[in-house]
């Protein structure tokens, strides 16, 4: 597995130990993999995640999950989007096909197949000429596109596009929307950009771990699942979350669109953000609808995602809790 210090991949990674399974994680800096302590998990430092083969002896009865990829930060350029995201990706599996390996799984994001926001984006809305401002949704929309072809020359291949994932986390790879649980249950200030009405599709982890194991395990090669959950706009999830909580709201504030928008782009202009990945990147992200289907996950591979007020309960219970991931 690569990309399995991440958020979604420390889920992964403990589910397939928990199945007995050994896993192999390819990562950049072993540290991150801090809080595992497995006989079955071997930990492989690789820099360069397009020569695993040279590091992992790559074979048949193997399955590769492949989530790692460049992402939005500080310093990163545009072109690396694509070295990574990309690059990288066909490499990984031009070197799985020819290993012949069981099951090639490749991790993208269900915000690829973003469209008409009057309705929920499904698999049929995916158009690889769909160009975004946003280099990273741009080079994961390139990837998916690309990687078909290999599907056809003997690579068995599976795409799966989660929707935005929340759950229990790790401080150093905290996720956003766990952070925003936290934030509002420590100040009770209930604050959104615009009128908060926006959609977007939240889904719990462990839902979206089950569905990748059972994309690897049943689906049809070169397949393309989207594994959502359930649409909340960002005033009501707000709102859910300290109802679920036992919580009062201190205090309701709306930032009006435009503050918001000078604020973000002041805040690039100071960090010398590139343009496609900086604050004004995910001011336009808060300001639009993000809402897909899993029906053909719910009835190829008996995806059945939770509620979304089970997933924040469970989150809620975690945080609770006190502790600092699932070890």
């Amino acid at each position: 597995m690569t990309g399995a210090c991440g958020f979604l991949g420390r889920h992964l990674v403990r589910a397939l130990l928990q199945q007995g399974r050994a896993v192999t994680a390819a990562v950049r800096n072993s540290r991150h993999m801090t809080g595992f302590d497995h006989p079955n998990l071997r930990i492989v430092e690789l820099p360069d995640f397009a020569r695993v083969n040279g590091e992992i002896k790559l074979q048949e009865n193997l399955s590769l999950f492949h989530l790692a990829g460049a992402r939005a930060k500080t310093g990163i350029k545009t072109a690396q989007f694509r070295t990574v995201n990309v690059g990288v990706t066909l490499a990984l599996a031009e070197a799985a096909r020819q290993a012949q390996v069981h099951r090639f799984v490749y991790v993208s994001t269900a915000l690829i197949f973003a469209g008409n926001e009057e309705q929920a984006a499904s698999e049929t809305d995916f158009d690889p000429q769909k160009e975004f401002d946003n280099p990273y949704l741009q080079t994961r929309l390139e990837a998916v596109h690309a990687l078909q072809p290999l599907a056809s020359r003997g690579l068995y291949l599976v795409c799966v596009c989660p929707s935005i994932i929340f759950g229990p986390d790790h401080p150093q790879h905290p996720n956003r929307i766990t952070q925003q649980m936290r934030r509002l249950l420590r100040t009770g200030i209930d604050v959104v950009v615009g009128d908060g009405s926006r959609a977007r599709d939240l889904v719990y982890v462990d839902d979206v771990v089950a569905g990748i194991l059972a994309a690897e395990r049943s689906a049809s090669s070169g397949e393309t699942f989207i594994l959502g959950g359930e649409a909340v706009s960002h005033r009501k999830f707000n709102a859910l979350v300290l109802e679920l909580a036992g919580r009062r709201r201190r205090l309701r504030a709306s930032i009006p669109l435009n503050a918001a928008r000078k604020a973000a782009a002041l805040a690039d202009f100071v960090r010398r953000s590139g343009d496609g990945y900086g604050y004004s990147t995910a001011m336009q992200s808060l300001t639009r609808s993000w809402v897909f289907s899993s029906r053909k996950a719910v009835d190829e591979l008996t995806y059945s995602p939770r509620s979304l007020a089970a997933g924040i309960r469970a989150t809620l219970d975690w945080i609770e809790k006190g502790t600092q991931d699932h070890d």
